[in-house]
């Protein structure tokens, strides 16, 4: 799980570098300037939002990891021969899954035999670091936020998955993307305190 630990390190870090902290939240965080005998309980609640935020964090994160891993282990996935009713589930599972933009499968080379965008379909994935890192993957390659253009150039973390069949046989690496605006849109409901909200002191 240190792969899965790093990135949500990192999904922290890159939220708080790109100004997404909880401190910018409407509906979290209001400023004010109060006086110094309110200072304790400002931390107190301050220390409340990274807790949350790191929970919720670790919650969304460790599903979409979870959620690869089951995914290449289903039947369909692991010794099905017919892509297009791979493609159909992976379809299905992006549609009742808000949080992901993409989600593939690729033969033993690379070549991307089935996704959840048809335009993918036949796309040389064998150099991307998602492939090359995800084939050896113990149990799954969890790359930090990055854009990508297999989800249109969003922003986007991906986990990427070894695929074996019954018989023990490598098939190729299941990839999937989730949305980092899905990341930053379930924190925004975090709330603290009393009110839901949090002053700030100077």
């Amino acid at each position: 799980m240190k792969a899965f630990d790093k990135l949500r390190v990192r999904v922290i870090l890159f939220l708080f570098l790109f100004g997404i902290s909880p401190l910018t939240f409407a509906g979290i965080i209001s400023y004010a300037i109060i006086s110094k005998e309110f200072t304790e309980h400002i931390k107190e609640e301050l220390a409340e939002i990274e807790g949350k935020l790191s929970k919720r964090l670790e919650t969304l994160i460790y599903f979409r990891w979870n959620d690869t891993i089951l995914y290449s282990k289903i039947p369909l996935i692991k010794d099905g021969a017919d892509n297009k009713k791979k493609s159909a589930f992976l379809k299905e599972v992006l549609k009742q899954y808000y949080p992901y933009s993409w989600l593939g499968l690729t033969d033993e080379r690379g070549i991307i035999v089935a996704c959840s965008n048809n335009e993918n379909i036949g796309l040389d994935a064998g150099n991307s670091g998602w492939f090359k890192k995800g084939m050896y993957a113990e149990p799954a390659y969890a790359e930090e936020p990055h854009i990508s253009q297999l989800s249109d150039g969003i922003l986007v973390v991906s986990f990427s998955v070894p695929v074996y069949s019954s018989g023990g046989r490598f098939k190729g690496v299941l990839h999937t993307e989730t949305k980092m605006d899905a990341v930053v849109e379930d924190i925004k409901n975090i709330r603290v305190g009393r009110s839901g909200s949090v002053l700030l002191v100077r």
